[in-house]
């Protein structure tokens, strides 16, 4: 559970399911992106996710396998 500080509410673009784990896709701002490096830490509907890829305004981030089997 993310317990940080919200900083924006932005669109979930996408949600690509890969087998053991889901890709969240999500648009941000270039505000948000000024920051934002592989690695770091983003909640998706109050989930932490690690960002895996930034492509644009567009950031990717990845559901482990141990959070998919907690649905």
């Amino acid at each position: 559970m993310y317990t940080g500080i919200v900083q924006a509410v932005r669109p979930l673009l996408a949600v690509t399911p890969y087998p053991g784990h889901r890709q969240f896709t999500v648009d941000l701002t270039p505000e948000l992106l000024d920051d934002l490096k592989i690695g770091a830490s983003v909640s998706v509907e109050g989930t932490c996710l690690s960002v895996t890829e930034i492509d644009g305004t567009r950031a990717r981030a990845c559901q482990s396998p141990r959070s998919t089997a907690r649905r």
